[in-house]
């Protein structure tokens, strides 16, 4: 307790000097240090500590500072020729680096210019204990170029079977007989190798000696065929012959063909065809619309590899088509067509 007494008294002791007490408080105060001598010795009375406060305001605002800087630069100065030494010696040698450096450099390009080696001699380089040797060769000592080898090829044979058909009989009341020679199936083949280039057709000879037309019988008109027939004797009714024969009417349904004909549907297989060596024979029909158009393309025979069938397809339904014609109106058609596929063997 009386700890807290004298500790309460050094709060009070010092609001008092520095004039912050109130009234209170120094009554306070004043009623300790009469009840407490160590206080008072130690302390003091209210006026001492006033003018305490005053002596300590007065010794404040005569108090006028000065910065001593010569004890600093005294000091600099004395460390100043160690530093400046010690700056000098790097500066020198940076110096010195340099043109050692520069040096190097230089004779090194004048050794250079003075070796003027040849073609002949090989270039030798020493530095830094390396030797590195390099040997010049001449245009004429390079290796011929080698041709790329050549890219794969593939032959595509066009094949088109197809049945004549069957000659129209005259009407009853006809005064001439004719009966037309019998016709095989006709088979056209057609080999194009990547530019698809046909063959010339041979011509054939017919029984007469003459040359037959290059145009295969199931694409002639039906006149045509009428009048490269050949007529039979007629001796039961010859009294009846008179110089007009009467010709059977044209066909009246025509089949749909690809304009510029068959020639014109060009496959052209993907890249990986030739590289896998495909080969095969891909039949398909493609649908021809009133207008040309191939609306949709059918494999009936696949040759086994879907790269080739594919082509096929896509190259027939590229080219526009003459329409089917049924008594002179445009009708839709079937077209019918295979591609045999086969790796050209490489030129010798």
């Amino acid at each position: 307790m009386n700890g807290n007494l004298h500790a309460r008294a050094e709060v009070l002791a010092g609001a008092i000097a520095l004039g912050e007490a109130t009234d209170e408080q120094r009554i306070e105060y004043r009623a300790h240090i009469a009840s407490c001598e160590g206080c008072l010795q130690s302390l003091g009375g209210e006026r001492e500590l006033e003018r305490t406060h005053a002596y300590v305001g007065l010794a404040r605002e005569a108090e006028v500072w000065e910065p001593d800087v010569r004890a600093p630069l005294l000091d600099r100065m004395n460390h100043a020729p160690r530093r400046v030494l010690r700056y000098g010696l790097g500066f020198l040698g940076v110096c010195l680096l340099i043109s050692l450096i520069g040096h190097v450099v230089i004779g090194s390009g004048m050794a250079l210019n003075q070796i003027k080696p040849t073609l002949d001699d090989p270039l030798v380089i020493n530095y830094e204990g390396n030797r590195v040797v390099i040997e010049r060769r001449s245009v004429r000592d390079r290796k011929p170029a080698v041709a790329a080898p050549a890219l794969p090829r593939m032959v595509v044979s066009n094949t088109v079977v197809v049945l004549p058909r069957a000659p129209q009989k005259p009407a009853p009341n006809a005064p001439v007989s004719i009966r037309i020679k019998p016709q095989r199936a006709h088979v056209t083949t057609t080999r194009r190798e990547l530019a698809m280039t046909a063959p010339a057709p041979v011509a054939a000879v017919t029984n007469s000696g003459k040359p037959a037309s290059n145009i295969p019988i199931w694409r002639r008109s039906p006149r045509a065929a009428l009048a490269e027939a050949t007529v039979g004797p007629i001796a039961a009714h010859a009294e009846a012959i008179h110089n007009t024969l009467t010709v059977a009417p044209a066909y009246a349904t025509r089949d749909a063909e690809p304009e510029g004909g068959e020639a014109a549907i060009m496959p052209r297989p993907n890249q990986i065809a030739y590289s896998e060596g495909a080969e095969g024979t891909t039949a398909f029909e493609v649908l021809v619309d009133e207008q040309g158009n191939a609306v949709k393309c059918v494999i009936t025979k696949s040759s086994g590899w879907p790269v080739l069938d594919d082509a096929a397809c896509a190259a027939a339904k590229r080219v526009h088509y003459r329409a089917k014609t049924t008594n002179g109106r445009p009708v839709q058609g079937v077209y019918r067509d295979a591609f045999t596929f086969r790796a050209a063997q490489p030129p010798e």
